[in-house]
């Protein structure tokens, strides 16, 4: 009893085959179970056809990449965050964990900032344009506005820019606005590399 592969899976059910209760345990043992609260894992290669989607609104989701020796989490983080509506900016703790890198944030508009009030700046409450500044008036205010920012750039000679290092500390995500908003929640997802979690 155990995981099998799909070859010796298939050989249980030939014509004339009388599969006893073991081999059942074989085949629920050695499938994914895509309604399953367990951890699994997936031995091979797996290919989606199609979007991925998790039904959750504040999430972390993982892909590990590796060589061999030693894999490397790229993850994704999401959170829906309200406009803070007593001044020009909102902050989000905890957005970048210790050690990421980000590779992407996407910001996407999913109630309507009040008039006036877009996001003009992306970034930390340290350096509250690290990711984006100056960034205009009807990108970033309307239902379903969305931008994306590759922060993660490739230094070149005497480049002093930290924007692709790893953080030393969790730290806030700082959205900035153009005044202050009465109303507005954006949806904010992160690629970054977990750089803590290097095995």
């Amino acid at each position: 009893m155990g995981l099998v592969n799909k070859t010796t899976l298939k050989g249980y059910f030939n014509t004339g085959d009388r599969p006893s209760e073991s081999t059942f345990v074989d085949v629920f043992d050695s499938v994914l179970g895509l309604h399953s609260d367990d951890d699994q894992t997936v031995a091979g290669a797996t290919t989606f056809s199609d979007s991925v989607i998790s039904p959750t609104v504040k999430t972390t989701t993982s892909l590990l990449l590796g060589d061999g020796t030693y894999t490397v989490p790229i993850k994704m983080k999401t959170a829906s965050i309200t406009l803070d509506t007593s001044g020009a900016t909102t902050d989000e703790s905890n957005f970048f964990p210790l050690g990421c890198v980000p590779l992407s944030i996407t910001i996407k508009v999913t109630t309507a900032i009040s008039a006036g009030h877009h996001i003009t700046g992306v970034g930390t409450d340290g350096d509250p344009d690290k990711y984006a500044e100056s960034i205009a008036n009807g990108k970033l205010d309307e239902i379903n506005d969305t931008l994306t920012f590759a922060p993660f750039t490739t230094p070149t000679a005497g480049d002093s820019d930290d924007s692709y290092t790893a953080f030393s500390s969790n730290d806030k995500l700082r959205l900035t606005t153009a005044g202050t908003p009465t109303d507005g929640v954006v949806l904010v997802a992160m690629v970054y590399i977990d750089g803590a979690s290097l095995t």
